[in-house]
């Protein structure tokens, strides 16, 4: 919903200070309790550590933000995470959401209305007109549970062209219904959100090119308007590669409050 998305986007967990072995023993035992909850409430919301595809995607969607921006004419250009389950595909859509969203409310203090990002999880094996209901839903709208597809979806483009959004973060796309009707409907309805809704689309989800969007006559077309970038367990292998796990590690390092660590 808008409004977990909105608490998502202004959290910012702050790192607990890490006491002196003689500060820890002067603390009676309620107060080192109160002290140990503190740090275990700060390692369950670690932030996300900055791993090549994190920054991968928040430069590539920020720089296909700018291509999309003012464009009357030709084809808006789209982001596809796609790749194995467990590597932080959601992780790095949610970051470069979370950076438009912020940088839009530092520029447009004005505009508190506003929602510049949507952020939807793909109900599993659903009719088309989920999609329209899962946006309409998030942004808290109102809309009749009989109500056409087309219907859903002329108001779900309405109301993001009127609440300024810029950036559609679909996951779990892998989760669409793969019945040969329901890929090319669609495919034909994210094509029409990306041609009536000036906004940059990002998908994320397992082995995209291989499920309902993409697939089809219809759905290759639509592919087209997308740019892969595929996401992959952190290898070891290279110098270079174990540079940059070795750089992972010590960001957790760095991260957590632990004593006799």
């Amino acid at each position: 919903t808008l409004d977990s998305w909105r608490a998502f986007v202004e959290h910012d967990p702050k790192p607990v200070t890490l006491l002196a072995a003689a500060e820890l023993d002067c603390l009676s035992p309620a107060e080192r309790l109160a002290y140990d909850d503190e740090r275990s409430d700060y390692h369950a919301e670690l932030p996300a550590l900055k791993t090549p595809m994190l920054d991968r995607t928040v430069n590539k969607g920020l720089i296909f933000m700018r291509l999309n921006r003012g464009q009357q004419l030709g084809t808006s250009c789209g982001l596809v995470l796609s790749g194995v389950p467990g590597v932080g595909k959601s992780t790095a859509i949610r970051a470069l959401g979370r950076t438009v969203d912020r940088t839009y409310r530092l520029r447009n203090p004005q505009m508190a209305e506003a929602v510049p990002v949507i952020y939807i999880t793909m109900p599993t094996g659903q009719h088309p007109k989920a999609l329209p209901s899962e946006l309409l839903y998030f942004l808290g709208a109102p809309h009749g549970t009989r109500d056409s597809e087309t219907v859903l979806t002329h108001q779900a483009c309405q109301l993001m062209a009127d609440l300024k959004t810029s950036l559609v973060l679909i996951d779990e796309v892998h989760e669409i219904d793969r019945s040969r009707a329901s890929h090319d409907q669609q495919s034909d309805q994210l094509k029409y959100f990306m041609d009536h809704v000036p906004a940059t689309f990002v998908l994320a989800g397992i082995n995209v090119e291989n499920c309902g969007f993409f697939s089809g006559p219809r759905g290759r077309q639509l592919a087209r308007r997308f740019t892969a970038l595929k996401s992959a367990p952190s290898g070891y292998t290279t110098i270079a590669e174990r540079e940059e796990w070795a750089r992972l590690v010590e960001g957790f390092e760095r991260a957590l409050r632990l004593h006799a660590h």
